[in-house]
């Protein structure tokens, strides 16, 4: 393949929980490249057969490798699903010309849960194509190691704002229950994470009282005369 294959990355950190969909979106440049339905004749020699392309990905965590998955390369998977409407909107320039777009319905699916959190890697480790040889053979070969993009895998946690102020409704500034936000399968974060379960603490209860105001004072002062002036 004369053009080199890209992964697309948001502008955005990508942040995936256990349990969620991560969308994968990447670009093999197809305009750059010479491809054929069949090998017809001399003519389509050293031609790629563009159904025979396919493009394998691995998801990678530090020098550990975890579940694969094959895609045909132009596959657009995201196509009327509206939860991946945001994903649209924020990649923007370049979505026309970069038509592999897909998902994994569940990651905890591909990497365990408990396992490894933090930073992977999904790679486009191979893509697998024939090509026509002479006297119209159909050859097969692969380019590796294509490209890679990051993205953060977390416990289930919940994003908000403001704070919950209800312990017996779990009221998001007293007045948006929780139970009406969704993950991205569609399933009430409530079910999903069991947040009947979890303990909430109230603000007054951080108070430590006269004991840790001590603490603070004696920790403050001390370093205070430790500083150096400029």
């Amino acid at each position: 393949m004369d053009s080199e294959p890209k992964c697309f990355v948001q502008d955005v950190t990508m942040s995936v929980m256990h349990g969620d969909i991560l969308p994968v979106r990447w670009d093999i440049e197809k305009d750059k490249m010479e491809t054929v339905e069949s090998c017809a004749g001399p003519q389509d020699e050293g031609k790629i057969i563009e159904s025979s392309l396919s493009c394998s990905f691995v998801l990678i965590h530090g020098d550990f490798s975890f579940g694969t998955f094959e895609r045909n390369c132009f596959v657009n998977d995201w196509a009327d699903k509206e939860v991946f409407a945001p994903f649209e909107s924020v990649l923007g320039e370049g979505i026309t010309i970069a038509p592999g777009r897909s998902y994994l319905e569940n990651i905890s699916d591909y990497i365990p849960d408990p396992g490894p959190l933090g930073e992977f890697k999904v790679k486009l480790d191979r893509i697998n194509f024939d090509y026509c040889g002479p006297s119209r053979q159909v050859l097969t070969s692969t380019t590796d190691n294509c490209c890679m993009a990051n993205f953060a895998l977390t416990k289930p946690y919940v994003m908000q704002k403001g704070t919950i102020t209800s312990k017996d409704s779990l009221q998001i500034a007293g007045s948006v229950p929780v139970t009406d936000f969704e993950a991205m399968d569609g399933v009430s974060i409530f079910e999903k994470y069991n947040l009947q379960y979890y303990t909430l603490i109230e603000a007054e209860e951080f108070d430590g009282g006269v004991a840790v105001d001590n603490l603070i004072d004696k920790f403050v002062k001390k370093y205070s005369s430790l500083a150096v002036g400029a």
